[in-house]
C-alpha cells in the first residue's frame, strides 16, 4: 500500500505563534514553475542563491502555497489579531514571513515528492545494504 495522502500537516513556530497548516500536494505543472530556481547543493550540501533569484523564488512559493495550502491557523499580530493566509502570501504578502514561507515550501517539495530514503525503505534490505553502513539499516528498521 502507498504511503500517499492528498493532504499534508505541518506545525511551524514563527516567533511566539504555534502556526498549524495543510497543504495539498505539489502538482506536476505548479513544480514545473519552481524548477528554474532548484539549484543542485554545493560540495558540502549547501544550496546558495543570489538575493533577487531568492526573492523571485519566494515570489513563486507565495504563489504556489497560497494555492495549496487550505489549513492556515496560529499566526497572529501582536495585538492577538489573527494573519491570514492572503495578508503572508497573497500578491500584497510581507516579507516579515519569508522565514516561514521558505520553510513551508520547502516541507512542500519535500512532501510532494518521493525520496531516496523512501524507494530504499521500500526495497529489500540486502538489496539497499551494498555500498551503505548496515548499522544504519538496522537501526531505521527496529525505528
Amino acid at each position: 500500500m502507498s504511503k500517499f495522502t492528498k493532504q499534508i500537516k505541518r506545525v511551524y513556530q514563527f516567533e511566539d505563534d504555534t502556526v498549524s497548516v495543510s497543504m495539498k500536494r505539489l502538482k506536476r505543472k505548479d513544480a514545473i514553475k519552481l524548477a528554474p530556481f532548484m539549484s543542485e547543493p554545493d560540495e558540502n550540501g549547501q544550496v546558495s542563491m543570489a538575493f533577487e533569484d531568492s526573492l523571485k523564488f519566494a515570489d513563486k512559493a507565495c504563489e504556489v502555497l497560497l494555492k495549496y495550502t487550505t489549513v492556515f491557523e496560529g499566526l497572529k499580530e501582536e495585538d492577538g489579531t489573527p494573519i491570514p493566509l492572503e495578508d503572508v502570501f497573497g500578491e500584497e504578502g510581507e516579507t516579515y514571513f519569508m522565514e516561514l514561507t521558505s520553510n513551508m515550501m520547502s516541507d512542500l517539495m519535500e512532501a510532494s515528492f518521493v525520496g531516496e530514503k523512501e524507494k530504499k525503505l521500500d526495497k529489500p534490505l540486502e538489496d539497499i545494504s551494498s555500498g551503505c553502513d548496515t548499522t544504519v539499516h538496522q537501526s531505521e528498521e527496529s525505528a
